[in-house]
C-alpha cells in the first residue's frame, strides 16, 4: 500500500469499516502471537492446547479467517486470561 498523501486521506480511513475490521484484526493476531512466543508454544502445540485444527490457527494468525467469539473464548481458557472488550472514544486509543 503506498504511503498517505494527506491528513484527509488518513480521517477517510479513519472511518472505512474494512480499515478499521482489518486493523482490529491484526492488533489481536499481534496478541496472539507475543502470547505464544511468552509460553513458547508453536502453532502445532497451540493448537492442540486451543483443541482446534492447526489449519485454523494458521488461518487465524494469516488473517485468512476471522476470529468470532468462541475463538476468543478458547484462546483466552488456554492462557488462563478472559477476553476483554472495551469501547474507546476515537483517538483516546
Amino acid at each position: 500500500m503506498p504511503p498517505l498523501e494527506s491528513d484527509a486521506e488518513c480521517r477517510c480511513l479513519s472511518n472505512d469499516l474494512d480499515f478499521l475490521l482489518e486493523s482490529l484484526k491484526l492488533d489481536i493476531q499481534e496478541k496472539l502471537v507475543a502470547a505464544m512466543k511468552a509460553k513458547g508454544w508453536d502453532r502445532t502445540l497451540w493448537a492442540r492446547k486451543l483443541g482446534l485444527p492447526e489449519g485454523h490457527i494458521v488461518r487465524l494468525l494469516t488473517g485468512e479467517t476471522d476470529f468470532s467469539i468462541r475463538d476468543l473464548v478458547i484462546i483466552g481458557k488456554a492462557l488462563g486470561a478472559t477476553v476483554c472488550v472495551d469501547f474507546a472514544k476515537k483517538g483516546s486509543s
